[in-house]
């Protein structure tokens, strides 16, 4: 069933593309199918990490998230899917002032709390998903992404997580590659989401090792 705001979005997004990106439009009615590598760590996997000299970690406040959502339309989109204040918690690395990284930690309940429909993990008790992630052009390729990720997992284990994923795009080797760096392991095989008509959807997850 699709919901007003669910309506609106999807009204919105298809202006967007259609002054932007009218391949992307055409593809967004007709259908389009985007393939995702699964990447997952035990929560007792990851050490803690130190933050670097004049860098810190915190939970940002819904006021905070507002304000930064307003200076990048990443931070905008993610938010999007986390309306509904049940859904995740958002945490971000500072440099001093600056914004470095920002990342949602979702547990199996708040997943299930998302306003968004799609859901590319099923989480199950116990486990949680590092997404939303976004690094402001100033910070990336400084290593920032690990350190925010290694700052998650210690939230995680304090909440009593014992697994954590993160999700990627197949296509997208620099969100990949700093994954596996921060010492996640890439699940054998992949999700697919397969969209119709911008209304109807599917998943088909062929993964090994993670769902029975």
């Amino acid at each position: 069933m699709i919901t007003v705001p669910g309506l609106v979005r999807r009204i919105s997004t298809a202006g967007r593309l259609l002054r932007n990106d009218p391949t992307g439009l055409f593809r967004y009615i007709f259908g389009s199918v985007a393939r995702y590598s699964v990447f997952y760590a035990d929560s007792g996997d990851i050490p803690p990490a130190v933050l670097p000299d004049g860098f810190s970690f915190r939970r940002l406040t819904d006021q905070e998230l507002l304000c930064h959502a307003e200076d990048w339309p990443d931070i905008r989109e993610t938010r999007e899917w986390f309306v509904n204040p049940d859904a995740g918690v958002v945490y971000a690395l500072f440099q001093g002032t600056r914004l470095a990284h920002v990342a949602w930690l979702v547990t199996a309940d708040q997943n299930a709390a998302r306003m968004r429909s799609v859901r590319l993990l099923r989480l199950r008790p116990g486990e949680a998903e590092i997404t939303g992630c976004f690094t402001p052009p100033d910070f990336r390729g400084r290593g920032v992404y690990a350190v925010c990720i290694h700052q998650l997992f210690s939230v995680a284990r304090a909440l009593g997580v014992s697994r954590i994923f993160m999700v990627t795009r197949i296509e997208n080797v620099a969100s990949r590659r700093g994954i596996a760096k921060a010492g996640l392991r890439e699940a054998e095989g992949h999700i697919s989401f397969v969209r119709c008509l911008a209304y109807c959807h599917f998943i088909w997850r062929r993964l090994k090792g993670i769902y029975p």
